[in-house]
């Protein structure tokens, strides 16, 4: 656990820029980033496609589990951001 947490630490500026992100968003990113395949990521999270489905049913992701997609799928989401950002139109005053 504090391995886990000491590299979420080094990570700290990229969890921070994805606090507007919802949960649910990232783990839509996480599933496209395996190619769209609920089995693949399940498979790679050690957890049963049904528990993602249920997640989505739900609205909402266990804690940890949001970090650690967070940390896996920076780039990713990262790139989510950014193109949200870019579909914003600016503020003007």
């Amino acid at each position: 656990m504090q391995l886990f947490l000491f590299f979420c630490g080094g990570r700290s500026a990229i969890i921070s820029d994805m606090k507007n992100l919802e949960t649910l968003e990232i783990l839509e990113i996480a599933i496209q980033a395996e190619g769209d395949n609920i089995s693949q990521l399940a498979r790679f999270l050690e957890v049963s496609p049904s528990t993602i489905t249920n997640w989505r049913a739900r609205g909402g992701v266990p804690h940890m589990t949001d970090r650690f997609l967070k940390v896996v799928y920076s780039k990713q989401i990262r790139a989510a951001v950014k193109a949200n950002k870019a579909s914003k139109p600016a503020a003007t005053e």
